[in-house]
């Protein structure tokens, strides 16, 4: 017998499946706990060792495809991008970081004249011929002054604080940072007269509701930005949606530091699954996006083939087995900011296969493939007008741009009025919807909730398929002028709530 498969106080020797083992470290040591002691750190540490003994091989394997997305790219028409960019003058906000630097230097082979780096973070690696000034976006007045000095013939908007769990802590400087940089960036790009804007979402984004801090905020860039287009056709604005991005990944730092300390690898949970895609096909996305603007519209693009997703419980597997570590493996939960379940309407059976996994059922039939590149989709994202959504949003950053109190009832009003705002969104985006997008998602709805039992969904769920519902029987109201559209009763109700 090996050492792994030694009898121990705890009896695991006899577990011999993925699963088992799993539900038996679950089962172990709770979720939610910030130390581990001693007995529970023992104890988890022999079944992480079963558990590489029967699962190692295949997820170090795993663990390698990961690592290896950084060497994916795109390929672009170098010609239309050196005509486009050779001579130009270029601003990218938060040029300090991963991608910024990645699109820096994408630019900069292109020819662009002038190449401007706008951040507060000093790069970890300054590029030569790029120029590096120092910019907060959540300062309004500095903005302006900077890019009517500047006068860049495209902005590419990156800054954000983008990491999920520090949203959540620090809701305000999240909500300053992602929602005020966002509107202080635009007033700048009209002040000086800016050509041209692409903005950097996430594929958070796709939930139609979200109430986590991160997802909302860049719900709601994008909704500044397609509003932008429709009020300024003079200036191409367009965006790419974005995932997990593998190089220097949050992810792939925290379980080298547990590793290299010797401290238990913390894992959300071993069913959690997520797509990824490498810095430098950010950076190319981002060129593309630019090259696919139209004016008057906010065109969004996004990854079709994002490749095999990843499980986490794997990769953590992986890491210790490649390192040889004698560390355990914790499922500690999901963490604030991140969904324990998505909404089920969430895809559509009817094009889920076809369309980028970053674009979701509302915005799939308003897909089409990329006419610079066929492995790209990219689709107009529109939202209904609503007079309420600019006065909600003053109360959000009237809350947020005090981002530098400690006060906890004022982070508590963000949190609020920033929910509202987000619901107020999802009822723009289903108004922005053509008729036939709307009523097939009303349908779906109906056809879920009759064959499911809805009260496992949460509320937010429920209340997403509600306001779908609503919008569609209303959308059918409004036009009783127009032919009929056949609509099933509704299968949800308030007494649900």
């Amino acid at each position: 017998m090996s050492e792994l498969t030694q009898p121990t106080p705890y009896g695991y020797e006899l577990l011999s499946g993925r699963g088992e083992i799993i539900a038996a470290m679950k089962e172990a040591v709770p979720e939610g706990l910030a130390e581990l002691d001693a007995e529970a750190s023992s104890e988890l540490t022999v079944l992480t060792e079963r558990l590489i003994e029967v699962e190692g091989e295949r997820a170090a394997a795993e663990y390698d495809r990961y690592t290896h997305t950084n060497e994916r790219g795109l390929e672009l028409p170098d010609n239309l991008l050196r005509e486009k960019y050779g001579g130009k003058t270029i601003a990218v906000t938060g040029g300090a970081g991963l991608i910024g630097s990645t699109l820096l230097k994408e630019l900069h082979a292109l020819g662009a004249g002038r190449i401007v780096s706008l951040d507060i973070a000093e790069p970890a690696e300054a590029i030569d011929g790029i120029d590096y000034l120092h910019q907060d976006i959540r300062d309004a007045a500095s903005l302006q002054a900077t890019m009517e000095d500047v006068r860049p013939d495209v902005v590419f908007h990156l800054a954000a604080d983008k990491y999920n769990h520090l949203a959540e802590t620090r809701a305000r400087h999240t909500i300053a940072t992602n929602v005020m940089g966002t509107v202080n960036v635009l007033a700048a790009a009209e002040a000086a007269e800016v050509p041209q804007v692409v903005y950097a979402s996430t594929g958070k984004a796709t939930r139609p509701y979200s109430p986590d801090i991160y997802a909302s905020s860049k719900k709601t860039g994008e909704w500044l930005m397609a509003d932008f287009a429709k009020n300024h056709p003079d200036t191409l604005v367009s965006g790419v949606r974005f995932t997990h991005v593998v190089d220097n990944s949050n992810l792939q730092r925290k379980l080298n530091q547990s590793i290299d300390a010797g401290d238990p690898v913390r894992l959300h949970d071993p069913n959690m699954w997520f797509y990824t895609q490498s810095a430098r096909e950010s950076a190319h996305l981002l060129l593309l996006a630019s090259l696919e603007a139209e004016a008057g519209a906010f065109d969004m693009v996004a990854l079709n083939n994002l490749e095999m997703p990843f499980n986490l419980a794997d990769l953590g597997i992986g890491a210790v087995a490649k390192r040889g570590a004698k560390v355990p493996l914790y499922f500690c939960g999901i963490e604030a900011g991140y969904e324990e379940k998505a909404w089920p309407g969430l895809y559509d059976r009817e094009d889920a296969g076809d369309v980028s996994p970053l674009i979701n059922a509302l915005e799939a039939p308003q897909t089409r493939q990329s006419r610079i590149n066929p492995g790209v989709d990219t689709f107009t994202l529109e939202f209904g007008d609503d007079p309420q959504l600019a006065a909600q949003l003053d109360k959000v950053l009237d809350a947020a741009s005090r981002y530098k109190e400690s006060a906890q009832d004022i982070t508590g009003i963000t949190r609020q009025e920033n929910h509202k705002l987000s619901w107020m969104l999802l009822d723009a985006t289903l108004e922005g919807l053509p008729d036939d997008s709307l009523l097939r998602a009303y349908r779906r709805v109906s056809e879920r909730n009759r064959t499911s039992d809805g009260q496992a969904q949460n509320p937010d769920h429920i209340r997403t398929d509600m306001a779908i519902e609503s919008a569609a029987q209303t959308r059918l109201v409004r036009e009783v002028g127009r032919q009929a559209v056949a609509l099933p009763e509704p299968a949800l109700s308030e007494a649900r709530l």
